[in-house]
């Protein structure tokens, strides 16, 4: 909910039209809240709406931990902002522990995933992937999943926060980083992204 088509490629060129014509951000974690709340409208709980607005997992960060204390007037103007002010949508920190599980998992969920898909495209060879990284958390996605979610329990239970350990945490970092340079701004797919981008272009010009 909240995605736009083609994933963050479609949601690039969206917030690039969306703020040329009115002067405000496209983000599609706040897409998600205001369809929930707006659009087709559910009873969800604070806490729930503040999970789904906070979800955004493109920052990678050494720990996550929650604010106990943040007010829905406060969360209105975190919404409002993120509008406004680029990275204000992915710095934003949740309300509860539950709000940082959702956080972790996004990266959790496609850091792994996307390798795949890229292999199985041919943009990469599992081969390719940075040892130093791989060593740590694995090659596949059913263990990067794994060994990522081990950690993390491990070096979370009990506490008020959710982290990773230091070496599973770099390594992850590596692999998110390797993967941007060689999956999303791979030169074979972006030049997909013009398509794209013509796509949008054509039928928002035609609406």
């Amino acid at each position: 909910i909240g995605h736009t088509p083609f994933g963050h490629a479609g949601e690039y060129k969206l917030n690039e039209i969306y703020h040329a014509r009115t002067g405000r951000l496209f983000n599609h974690n706040i897409q998600s809240a205001r369809a929930l709340t707006r659009i087709y409208p559910v009873n969800l709980s604070l806490q729930t709406l503040d999970g789904i607005i906070c979800h955004n997992g493109e920052v990678l960060s050494p720990k996550y931990d929650f604010d106990p204390d943040k007010t829905a007037q406060q969360l209105l103007e975190s919404y409002h902002d993120s509008l406004k002010v680029k990275g204000v949508s992915a710095q934003m920190r949740p309300m509860t522990l539950e709000g940082c599980v959702m956080r972790i998992s996004d990266i959790i969920a496609y850091v792994g995933r996307d390798i795949e898909d890229a292999i199985t495209l041919k943009l990469i060879s599992r081969d390719d992937l940075p040892h130093e990284a791989t060593e740590v958390i694995g090659n596949q996605n059913r263990e990067i999943v794994n060994n990522l979610i081990v950690d993390l329990v491990n070096n979370s239970f009990g506490q008020p926060y959710l982290r990773f350990s230091d070496d599973v945490f770099a390594a992850l970092l590596l692999l998110q980083e390797w993967n941007y340079e060689h999956i999303y701004n791979n030169p074979r797919k972006t030049t997909q992204d013009k398509k794209i981008q013509n796509i949008f272009g054509v039928h928002l010009a035609d609406a």
